[in-house]
């Protein structure tokens, strides 16, 4: 099984499954359907067994805090900085329900909102389904004002504020998974913040990039001991901090209209240290590619002597001011 995102190869694929799971008064067309994935596919989860999609779900992204039968006719509503994740439908194939794909889009939904730090999820759903959105922690809101279709809908909402800090200037806020990882990307130092006996301990490494399960990795070496190599295995627990595309602002004769621009991560996770040889060779393999470009065969002995450090965080926040256009 394999989860991804739409592009415009996958239309007849998607438009036909929308038409086997809903009636032609719900269903999304297929021209609906184009302009969604042409504004956000990669806002669409699809879920396939080799070449045959067997499930899907689609829904953009909004700082209206409710679901509005608009935003199912105009893609062109979708912020991809917006706080709340939409969900307009899950689509599971008649021929494959009762397998647990839903479950598994619902899952890789919820994570890269969590990723991409959102402020929640909402959708709506027929009474009969409220139960199942309850399983992952939606609250049922009461009837929506939804007549989409014809039916009574109910609005529930998966709410994550709480699990991220807010930030005050939304107007640089980056969410959209694709820039992060560019971020990432492009940065090659990371500011690795530990805690200590009184006072927080940060130390600046060299990292490689891994995107795995859309969770971020980052692969650091260092010697295999040291105090920072104490720290770790103490209290696993770090925050990580990336910038790049660093360049001043001038403001001319008024220094208080100096600034810079900008492209930032950060987030908090957890810091292991790497023991099994296979693993090291793959930490330091990422790290090496993502430094210099290039791949490298290392061999077991070369990491006997070397500490592998494998940094996981669930969920990072990006900043980003561009420099002013100078025409």
């Amino acid at each position: 099984m394999m989860i991804r995102h739409a592009d415009l190869n996958d239309l007849k694929a998607v438009a036909a499954l929308e038409a086997a799971c809903f009636p032609p008064s719900e269903a999304a067309t297929e021209e609906q359907l184009r302009q969604r994935i042409m504004r956000y596919g990669d806002h669409f989860w699809l879920l396939f067994e080799d070449d045959r999609l067997l499930a899907f779900a689609d829904g953009f992204t909004t700082d209206r805090p409710d679901l509005e039968d608009e935003m199912y006719e105009h893609a062109d509503l979708h912020n991809e900085n917006g706080d709340w994740q939409m969900i307009f439908g899950i689509n599971t194939h008649p021929d494959f329900r009762n397998r647990h794909y839903a479950t598994r889009l619902m899952e890789a939904i919820i994570r890269e909102s969590r990723l991409t730090n959102r402020r929640g999820l909402v959708l709506t759903c027929k009474e009969t389904l409220i139960p199942f959105y309850r399983r992952f922690g939606f609250e049922d809101e009461g009837m929506s004002a939804s007549v989409h279709g014809g039916v009574e809908w109910h609005q529930m909402r998966l709410s994550l504020t709480g699990e991220q800090p807010q930030m005050r200037r939304r107007d640089r806020k980056v969410r959209a998974f694709s820039e992060l990882e560019q971020i990432l990307r492009s940065g090659r130092i990371v500011h690795l913040g530990l805690m200590d006996s009184d006072c927080p301990y940060v130390v600046p490494m060299h990292y490689g990039l891994e995107i795995e399960n859309r969770a971020w990795i980052l692969y650091l070496h260092s010697a295999s001991s040291g105090h920072k190599i104490d720290l770790i295995r103490n209290n696993p627990v770090c925050f990580a901090e990336i910038d790049c595309d660093m360049e001043l602002i001038s403001g001319g004769d008024n220094a208080c209209s100096y600034g810079a621009a900008f492209s930032s991560v950060m987030g908090k996770g957890t810091v292991e240290v790497l023991e099994k040889p296979e693993e090291k060779i793959h930490g330091l393999q990422v790290l090496m590619e993502h430094q210099t470009g290039r791949s490298f065969e290392i061999a077991p002995s070369a990491t006997e002597h070397v500490c592998v450090l494998k940094v996981t965080l669930p969920h990072i926040t990006g900043k980003k001011r561009r420099k002013p256009f100078e025409g």
